[in-house]
């Protein structure tokens, strides 16, 4: 779509129009819905060891007695280190390699737990701001391309002026909104019509109603006509 940064601005300036005009969209439960559901792909890793740790401090806490009395835990506790203390240089020699091999393995389980839950979170992050542009150029392509039942209506200097058109020519009470409808005519005659999905400096997205179609036809040396029906 965007051969140049310019052209990415472009494209990235329907998705701010679109954001500015649906900010209600903050209070509705919907809207975080559909960011989740975009975003939770790359969070789940994060949120499994997330879950995952409290689940672990849980059972843990739960091991323990709430008023202070010797439990299972603490009875097995107290057991080991009675025989710790009667058999000090058999306890030394068994604990230290079991303490070497048990820290660098929980070394590295927590060094890799840590990164992935980093790298998963700072994805997250960073896909938040292409997620929402994604999310208003959807919502602006059903509303402003395939929704419309009609296209915007040619209108002389006179019908502009006494502001007429669509407006003044829906029933009352009825919101109705028209589609963006041109026709680009090639160097070499051939003509393309459809309703405007997107353009850049150099092309335009076309959709055809009626076939279902999408294409992207290049303006260089074209003429772009509005028109209002096709």
């Amino acid at each position: 779509m965007f051969n140049s940064t310019s052209d990415l601005l472009t494209l990235g300036g329907w998705a701010i129009i679109e954001t500015l005009s649906h900010l209600n969209k903050l209070f509705e439960w919907s809207f975080y819905r559909d960011v989740w559901t975009v975003l939770w792909p790359m969070s789940k890793p994060a949120l499994v060891i997330l879950l995952a740790g409290t689940a672990l401090m849980g059972l843990i806490q739960l091991a323990r007695d709430r008023n202070g009395k010797s439990n299972w835990l603490e009875r097995r506790r107290a057991s080991i280190r009675s025989w710790v203390r009667k058999h000090p240089w058999i306890a030394t020699c068994l604990a230290l390699p079991v303490f070497v091999t048990f820290g660098t393995f929980s070394v590295w389980i927590l060094i890799a737990l840590a990164f992935v839950f980093g790298v998963a979170l700072i994805a997250a992050l960073l896909s938040v701001v292409p997620t929402l542009g994604h999310l208003a150029g959807q919502n602006h392509i059903d509303d402003w391309v395939i929704g419309p039942k009609i296209c915007i209506p040619i209108r002389s200097r006179e019908t502009r002026l006494s502001d007429a058109g669509v407006e003044k020519s829906k029933a009352p009470g009825e919101k109705q909104r028209a589609a963006n409808c041109v026709a680009i005519t090639l160097a070499d005659g051939k003509e393309f019509k459809g309703r405007v999905v997107f353009a850049t400096f150099s092309a335009i997205v076309l959709f055809d109603p009626s076939a279902g179609t999408v294409q992207r036809v290049a303006t260089g040396g074209a003429s772009v006509e509005v028109v209002g029906k096709l």
